[in-house]
């Protein structure tokens, strides 16, 4: 029996964009690869989710299209526990609304071999979508354990794939709004298993600054930084001493930041 698959989209005030991520997805519906798309909008101000409304009406009304609202704006990790709460399939992918899958996503998912699905988490490549080159080290797909994680990270941008059930016992930190990486820490501490795949299925929008990953983006999260670089800390046994002295300068950096712009606020 075929895996089944959720899309999770959280967005905010991407009226303009989220709509070629809708349109990739959909792609995946037809194709028989996915069951259905949760769009969770955490409270936009753009009227996002009456556009929506307007542009996919049947595939709304066939519930094919699942918008979810945040009465208040919560953080894209909030919005994405949002999404794994409702979802009904056996396998979550996480898609930001401004990326796309690739052309080739629905074949790539349909021909993976059934060990594939022996991991919780899968990890697909990323390739920019200006001009479509590789986002990070060229390798050949791996099975990844925590040590590795922690210590190299994935080889660039990924696109995660989680086991459901998994997924909804492990749960982001809402009050991070972001760093999801930490989770993914704890299910590899857990006993829980991923693997990387070689094959690309996103195409990743670097452009604008409403990134979280955006430098732009930093000022107003210094807090949650800071909380997740302390709490990498706890996985000290599994770094070798470039990671721990290299996470340590980071929280020196981000109290600095921290203390500066307090002062500034006086």
């Amino acid at each position: 029996m075929n895996p089944t698959f959720s899309i999770i989209t959280p967005t905010f005030n991407r009226a303009e964009k989220i709509c070629r991520s809708i349109d990739s997805s959909l792609l995946l519906i037809d194709s028989g690869v996915a069951d259905e798309i949760i769009i969770v909008d955490d409270a936009s101000t753009d009227n996002t989710s009456d556009m929506l409304s307007n542009k996919y009406p049947n595939e709304i009304s066939n519930r094919t299209i699942r918008i979810l609202n945040h009465k208040d704006n919560k953080g894209v990790t909030a919005a994405k526990n949002t999404g794994i709460i409702n979802a009904q399939s056996d396998w979550l992918i996480f898609m930001d609304s401004d990326d796309a899958f690739v052309e080739k996503t629905s074949s790539i998912l349909m021909n993976l071999p059934s060990n594939s699905f022996k991991y919780d988490m899968l990890f697909f490549r990323c390739v920019d979508i200006e001009n479509l080159s590789l986002i990070g080290q060229k390798m050949d797909g791996f099975e990844m354990d925590l040590s590795y994680y922690l210590n190299k990270g994935t080889p660039g941008e990924c696109l995660p794939i989680i086991k459901a059930s998994i997924a909804k016992n492990n749960l982001y930190d809402p009050i991070l709004r972001g760093c999801e990486g930490l989770t993914y820490l704890k299910m590899l501490k857990n006993g829980n298993t991923a693997f990387v795949s070689d094959k690309v299925l996103r195409a990743y929008d670097s452009s604008g600054n409403d990134r979280l990953s955006h430098r732009s983006q930093a000022s107003g999260r210094l807090k949650s930084i800071l909380i997740y670089h302390v709490r990498t800390l706890k996985f000290w046994n599994h770094s070798n001493a470039l990671t721990i002295s290299k996470i340590l300068i980071k929280i020196i950096y981000y109290l600095y930041l921290i203390v500066i712009n307090l002062k500034y606020k006086k």
